[in-house]
């Protein structure tokens, strides 16, 4: 019978543990925000403990120790002097760094052969503030000393990032804004614009495409602003390769591009429905070409900057070859791939992470509270402590004595 009960007893006992680590392990399933806090009081109330009362206990062993080989009253040079001492023991033996955790913590919650690891949960990791000398200021995740994670940099009276960071640098995805209406939402690499993404100078004025180190390279779309737009190839921040220009008074360019201006073949129509078919140089008509009046002239020939220099037939081998020249590399220009749907891709994850970046900088902005708090409750009850010290020191006139009693 008391077999029975005993048995009876743990199963009940086993079936509450059981039921408690369920309940935590649905805790810890709640939410990985939880977690870091939870890790953050661990690391607050780590360096509490062994940067108070570690060096505390040490002074009162070597007090002690003193004590027991010279049997003599302590003095206030006495007490500097093992404080000092205990100080450089901890200094030189290193036994903070023996404290401290090598590899960082995760949490696993679930199966144990597929765990989960919950980011953000390593023991090094923290959110905090950074303030700066010129205003500028930073709230988020750091890790070695570092902006690392999901942060905002505020840039006084001037701009704001909110994103991913790598190493102190911008990299991932964020939006970043300036003063009147500036804005960028896309990918950055080592602080520069990197991937896709969309530049706005204004509602009317921006840059949406390709970039690479900080430059528009590849495909994009440039509204100027006078009222044109080119879409097409850039290289090195200007237009190079195909594209088509939309001219604000209804002409258009499709063709090729180089440093900025149409060069090779192409063709140029008119608002007023004349069309240029043949060579570019620099921008303007050079070599044969083909111009097409809307009444149904035809003026072909050599081209010298501009203006017919050499009058030849359509038919002529050099001028129609030219003409076709033109018509194909326009064809290719209008025909090009687009990349809007890496473009939308690319400003849905901007502001997924600037989304991120700003609850990074709550929590950053709630740790510091809270470590000030704690701080502030920490030196109120460092002075309690050392004004009773004081006061035993006054009343008992020539100081501590230890006495045996045997």
């Amino acid at each position: 019978m008391l077999r029975i009960t005993a048995s009876f007893v743990a199963a009940i006992r086993k079936h509450k543990e059981e039921m408690q680590m369920q309940k935590f392990s649905s805790f810890l399933r709640s939410s990985s925000y939880r977690l870091s806090t939870f890790n953050e009081m661990l690391l607050a109330c780590h360096s509490v403990v062994f940067t108070t009362c570690f060096p505390l206990i040490l002074l009162t062993f070597l007090m002690v120790f003193y004590h027991y080989l010279r049997s003599g009253p302590f003095s206030i040079l006495n007490i500097w002097f093992l404080s000092l001492a205990s100080s450089i023991i901890l200094i030189k033996s290193g036994l903070f760094l023996l404290l401290r955790r090598k590899k960082p913590v995760e949490w696993f919650v679930g199966d144990e052969e597929n765990p989960t690891v919950f980011a953000g949960a390593s023991i090094d990791n923290r959110v905090g503030t950074e303030l700066y000398s010129n205003g500028d200021s930073y709230e988020g995740e750091l890790y070695l000393g570092k902006f690392n994670g999901s942060g905002v940099y505020d840039f006084f009276e001037r701009g704001r990032y909110e994103g991913d960071w790598v190493d102190g640098k911008c990299d991932g995805y964020g939006i970043e804004r300036w003063g009147k209406g500036t804005r960028y939402y896309g990918h950055y690499r080592k602080g520069l614009y990197h991937g896709f993404g969309v530049y706005q100078f204004n509602k009317s004025v921006g840059y949406a495409g390709e970039w690479a180190r900080g430059q528009s390279n590849g495909y994009g779309v440039l509204r100027c602003s006078d009222g044109g737009c080119y879409v097409g190839q850039f290289e090195f921040g200007v237009k190079h390769g195909l594209g088509v220009y939309h001219f604000s008074n209804g002409d258009k360019y499709a063709g090729a591009y180089f440093g900025g201006m149409a060069h090779g073949f192409g063709v140029y129509y008119y608002a007023n429905g004349d069309c240029y078919e043949g060579s570019w140089q620099e921008g303007v008509q050079q070599g044969f070409g083909m111009y097409a009046l809307r009444g149904g002239g035809v003026k072909s020939g050599e081209w010298n900057y501009g203006t017919l220099k050499n009058s030849l037939s359509p038919a002529h081998p050099q001028v129609y070859s030219f003409a076709q020249s033109g018509r194909n590399a326009a064809e290719r220009a209008i025909l090009l791939p687009t990349v809007e749907d890496e473009l939308n891709r690319a400003v849905s994850a901007a502001n997924r992470a600037a989304a991120a970046a700003r609850v990074a900088a709550v929590r950053a902005v709630r740790y510091r509270e809270e470590r000030s708090k704690a701080w502030h409750l920490l030196t109120e009850s460092f002075r309690s402590h050392v004004s009773k010290f004081v006061n035993l020191l006054a009343c008992s006139g020539r100081g501590w004595r230890f006495e045996y009693i045997g």
